[in-house]
């Protein structure tokens, strides 16, 4: 057996035991060996047994598959010879391995065998190899191979783990076979492996990094490379290495090479002084490391220069320009980067600082500089003012930066300089500025308007637009305005007792005109003194009774006041007369003694009749009053004067009609009114008592005591007719017959849906339904439909659903005293005016009416939209205004349209729900009395759906608008919203949910 002994695999082979085992019948020389094999190379395995015992027992092939298995381990083996392997294979058969026995191949003529099939070959021996050449067998003492020529150091030897249990069993086999005992001998061989040049000398890295500064001098260290030989180091020259730079850097201007290498050491260094980094920052050589066989081995080197602080910074411009806005206010300024000033330095590694210099230009000492990063941030050290006219012409200075040499500041070389241009923007930072913020002035209330009463200008020292001013002016009556200028004038005329005072104060304001504007403001007391422009009027009680039928009486005493300034003469004492205007039958009932002593002083009269007066023929009486204060002015004050009723006329059959216009099923039982029979007097309830003739109607109730009729919720439209009886203990009359007709017509859901309110003041329900019948008309309601009616034109009929009052009915008014019939109602007008401007100087607001109208098509069922219909109306206000000689207000349509009137409740079906279901509440019918008829309608409820009316006439002199009328709060109805809508009840009323 050969092999193939590479040094660096086996650097030593120890401990080599050998055993020879000789047969009988059999020349082989087997060499059974237990090796243990050292391996020296650091890339092998330290402990290596080319042949475990998995290998043998794995051949199956005969010897020729265990020559191919010997020759594949690790390049071990590669010499053994067919034969060897052969014999292999007979020994694990004799120590009882299972190796299957193959045929035995084909061999050339002369060779035998013994019994056991084993090949008898002696030295000398012709026999056969691989590839079919003859050649000579060799001894096992035989030194090299034919084929490669390496040292044959085992030929034929089998190497076995355990010769001895090997040996044994092999033995044990025999000896049961019948053969001879076999012989062993043993010996120890030790093979020293020789090493060659076959490896060439390989860098660690083929790429290797050095540091060298730059500008540094000649011969600076900038690294050691070393390479690493395979080869051993003490044989001979094999791994002696020598350092050479095979590609270098050489300088163009002399010609020389860069870098240099110390042969043996490695170390490279600079051939040349002073490199710069900024020129060429890093430099590429080849490096070859040479063994002492000649094997080369390559590498390259990556110089990098190291930077130093040899380049001057630069500033980014010589010369910067910037405007920047003023400081905001009067404060120190925060620190606002105004300027970033940027430097350029050729090294890597800069750190800038900046600075501006002292006493370099104007200004200087109002700006700073700090550093961030390697810029220069510019800000402001103090108040920039543009209102300053040195500031305004702007700033300029130097700044400097250093990269921080070693000299610093005082190196020139590590300095740059440039100048800096600044020029202030005005921004608006300053309001304007009265020069008086506090003006008092006194004038005369009588002062004509237009009159300059005080000029407060103010001055705003920004420029442009922010600097223009422009003024306004507030007061509490709103009678001053102001020009351009800060000029302040009157708008309208000043009113000493008007609700301002005798003191006026005005708020002046100057705003000047800047992005964001400024202001200031100032203030103009005014005071005014009084002239006696105010007329005396009569104090309260100005309602005064008097008995009916009474002889010469005392009705009142009458006093007056001022609200001039009483020192200045503009007061008491007041003169009363009777004027000199008044009725004839005014002056022939009653008389005025006036006393000057009278109320401290001040003037008074007593108030007296002259005789009896009729309550059938007067219910009350107005008598104008002539009040003059001391400086001469006089007003015409009235005093109402109330005839109280005494029961003095017997009863007479009466016939009276209720119109009962309703929802259905619309609320509890509703009042019709009293039972009505023909008697001047009209405060005789007390003696009268009231009962009905025949059975009672099952629909309707009578109080006994009051004769109030109240209907039942289950009324249906159509016409009702009932008989009363009523009896007077005054005059011993029983049983007059009084007859009452009720018209019951149900309202329409859409009539109610898309109704309309009008405001009709000063006017009370009865004075405008008085004398009004639906089928005829009549009255002041007659005239107000007849005029709707008009405007609406042939395609529409008007039609009336409600009619109710203000809430202070209960107060007297012309209505409740005085006879109404269509040919004096310019005389109930007079003196209902008359008794409203009583009522506005007492606190009392006038009366007024609301009614609600529908337009029904004519040919149709349909209703006009009450939009449309609001639209109709206030276009000819003036006209149903004319028709009914009083002030007509439309109500806005947008707050009705979005706020359906509630009239009541209706159920899921559509249909109207029994009168069990809905609350009391839910409902309220009002009940308009005029003796002969009533009209009773459902109070129609729309949130502030009637007009806020004043107590003061308008603009064009007419009476006064109505207060707002309160209502109660209705319940939510399925019809109180349209198109989808939800009614939200509340504890602070009902909202309504568009849908």
């Amino acid at each position: 057996m050969k092999l193939n002994l590479d040094r660096n695999v086996n650097h030593n082979i120890k401990s080599y035991k050998s055993e020879f085992y000789r047969t009988s019948n059999s020349s082989l020389n087997s060499h059974v060996s237990n090796t243990n094999f050292e391996n020296s190379n650091r890339h092998r395995n330290p402990r290596h047994n080319p042949f475990p015992n998995s290998r043998r027992k794995s051949l199956n092939t005969g010897s020729k598959g265990l020559w191919r298995e010997l020759r594949s381990h690790n390049g071990i083996g590669d010499g053994l010879s067919e034969k060897t392997a052969q014999a292999e294979v007979d020994l694990s058969r004799l120590r009882g391995d299972d190796v299957p026995s193959p045929s035995p191949p084909p061999h050339p003529s002369g060779d035998k065998r013994s019994s056991s099939g084993t090949l008898n070959r002696r030295p000398g021996d012709l026999e056969t190899t691989e590839d079919g050449r003859e050649r000579r067998r060799r001894d096992a003492n035989t030194n090299f191979d034919d084929n490669n020529g390496c040292p044959n150091y085992l030929s034929e030897a089998i190497f076995v783990d355990t010769p001895g249990s090997s040996a044994a069993a092999w033995m044990r086999q025999q000896t049961a076979a019948g053969h001879r005992k076999v012989h062993v001998a043993t010996t120890e061989v030790r093979v020293v492996v020789k090493d060659i040049n076959d490896n060439a000398p390989v860098f660690p890295n083929v790429t290797m990094a050095g540091d060298v500064q730059e500008n540094g001098p000649i011969d600076l260290s900038v690294v050691v490379v070393a390479a690493w030989d395979a080869d051993d180091a003490e044989e001979g020259s094999n791994a002696r290495l020598t350092y050479t730079i095979e590609k270098n850097v050489i300088e163009e201007r002399s010609g020389a090479s860069i870098f240099q290498v110390d042969p043996q050491s490695g170390l490279i260094r600079t051939a040349l002084c002073c490199l710069d980094r900024e020129t060429t920052p890093e430099y590429h050589i080849q490096v070859v490391a040479t063994d002492g066989g000649g094997l080369k081995g390559i590498g390259t080197v990556v110089v990098h220069l190291v930077d130093v602080n040899d380049n001057s910074p630069r500033l980014a411009r010589p010369l910067w320009e910037l405007q920047v806005m003023e400081t905001w206010g009067v404060g120190p300024p925060d620190n606002t980067t105004l300027l970033q000033v940027t430097a350029l330095d050729r090294d890597t590694k800069n750190y800038f600082f900046y600075r501006v210099v002292e006493q370099s230009g104007w200004g200087w000492q109002h700006f700073g500089m700090r550093s961030e990063g390697s810029a220069g941030l510019l800000y402001a050290t103090q108040t920039l003012d543009y209102e300053d006219p040195n500031h305004r012409r702007g700033f300029r200075f130097m700044v400097q930066v250093t990269d921080k040499g070693r000299g610093g500041w005082d190196d020139p070389r590590h300095v740059d300089s440039a100048w800096v241009s600044v020029e202030l923007q005005d921004v608006n930072d300053n309001p304007p500025e009265f020069r008086r913020a506090d003006v008092r002035v006194t004038v005369r209330e009588d002062t004509p308007v237009g009159t300059l009463l005080a000029t407060m200008p103010a001055h705003d020292p920004d420029t442009g637009v922010s600097g223009e001013v422009r003024y306004t002016v507030s007061d509490t009556g709103g009678s001053l305005t102001v020009d351009s200028s800060g000029g302040i004038r009157l708008r309208h005329g000043l009113d000493r007792e008007g609700s301002t005072g005798s003191v006026t104060i005005a708020t002046v304001v100057a705003r000047d005109r800047g992005h964001y504007p400024l202001s200031a403001t100032a203030t103009l007391t005014i005071t005014i003194t009084d002239v006696n422009d105010s007329p005396p009027r009569l104090l309260p009680p100005v309602v005064l009774h008097v008995l009916e039928g009474s002889t010469t009486s005392l009705v009142g005493i009458l006093t007056a006041t001022d609200d001039d300034v009483w020192a200045l003469g503009h007061g008491p004492p007041f003169t009363l007369e009777l004027a000199h205007d008044a009725p004839i039958y005014i002056r022939d009932n009653f008389k005025l003694n006036y006393d000057s002593h009278m109320d401290s002083g001040r003037g008074g009269a007593e108030l007296w009749t002259t005789g009896s007066l009729d309550r059938e023929q007067h219910r009350s009486l107005s008598i104008p009053v002539a009040v003059t204060d001391a400086g001469g002015m006089t007003q015409i004050n009235t005093v109402t004067v109330i005839v109280d009723d005494i029961n003095d006329n017997k009863m007479k059959p009466g016939q009276k009609t209720v119109y009962l216009w309703k929802t259905r099923n619309g609320g509890g039982d509703a009042s019709l009114g009293r039972v009505w029979v023909d008697d001047p007097d009209d405060w005789d309830s007390k003696d009268k008592s009231f009962r009905w003739l025949g059975p009672k109607h099952p629909l309707f109730k009578l109080d006994p005591d009051t004769g109030t009729i109240l209907a039942s919720t289950q009324l249906r439209q159509g016409r009702y007719q009932l008989q009363f009886l009523v009896s007077d203990i005054q005059w011993q009359q029983r049983d007059v017959p009084a007859n009452v007709t009720v018209d019951v017509r149900l309202l329409q859901h859409e009539a109610l849906v898309n109704a309309q309110p009008l405001t009709l003041a000063p006017l009370t329900p009865t004075q405008l339904t008085r004398g009004w019948r639906p089928s005829g008309g009549g009255g002041v309601l007659g005239r107000l439909m007849a005029s709707v009616q008009h405007v609406l034109g042939e395609a529409f009929t008007a039609e009336l659903l409600s009619v109710y009052g203000s809430d202070n009915e209960h107060l007297p008014t012309a209505s409740d005293d005085t006879i109404i019939n269509d040919s004096n109602v310019p005389d109930l007008l007079h003196t209902t005016q008359d008794m409203q401007q009583q009522r506005t100087h007492i606190g009392v607001r006038p009366p007024g009416v609301c009614v609600w109208l529908a337009a029904r098509e004519v040919r149709g069922q349909a209703f006009m939209d009450p939009i449309r219909l609001q639209g109709i109306l206030s276009m000819h206000q003036t006209q149903l205004e004319s028709a009914t000689q009083v002030q007509v207000e439309v109500a806005d349509t947008t707050l009705v349209a979005s706020e359906p009137p509630l009239v009541g409740a209706a159920n899921q079906d559509g249909d109207d729900a029994p009168s069990a279901t809905l609350p009391s509440t839910a409902l309220h019918m009002q009940v308009v009395d005029t003796n002969s008829t009533s009209l009773v309608t459902p109070r129609l409820r729309q949130s502030h759906w009637c007009p806020h009316h004043g107590v003061e006439g308008d603009h064009r002199g007419r009476p006064p608008r109505l207060p707002p009328i309160h209502h109660i709060q209705d319940a939510c109805t399925p019809i109180s919203c349209l198109n989808g809508g939800r009614c939200v009840k509340t504890e602070q009323g009902n909202r309504y949910v568009c849908s």
